[in-house]
């Protein structure tokens, strides 16, 4: 699983490409929605949300954009889970087993 690491208030994206559980790209061809969704690792520690995704480049190469605020995201752990939202309605959650961590560390100033 893949690890994300910010400081508290950065306001760059968070960005990466989504894998199967084989490793290979996820198309994300025609999809109609994509979700980051964040909960803190440790409950009441961090507050958790949802962010809408885009997806960046060939969408066959499943790569994404996660824009954030300076206040989104407080000092906290975080596990992270994308939900792909395909054309017929399914939806797929990846990582399927697990999730990704996305670390936010405190800030100096």
């Amino acid at each position: 699983m893949a690890t994300t690491t910010r400081k508290e208030g950065d306001t760059y994206p968070i960005t990466g490409q989504l894998r199967n559980k084989r490793g290979k790209p996820i198309d994300l061809t025609g999809i109609t929605g994509l979700k980051f969704i964040a909960q803190p690792a440790i409950p009441g520690v961090g507050t958790g949300g949802t962010k809408t995704a885009t997806v960046v480049g060939d969408p066959v190469e499943g790569r994404y954009t996660v824009p954030i605020g300076a206040n989104d995201f407080p000092q906290a752990n975080y596990v992270v889970v994308f939900e792909i939202t395909f054309s017929d309605g399914s939806k797929k959650t990846v990582p399927n087993k697990g999730y990704e961590d996305l670390v936010i560390e405190g800030d100096l100033e």
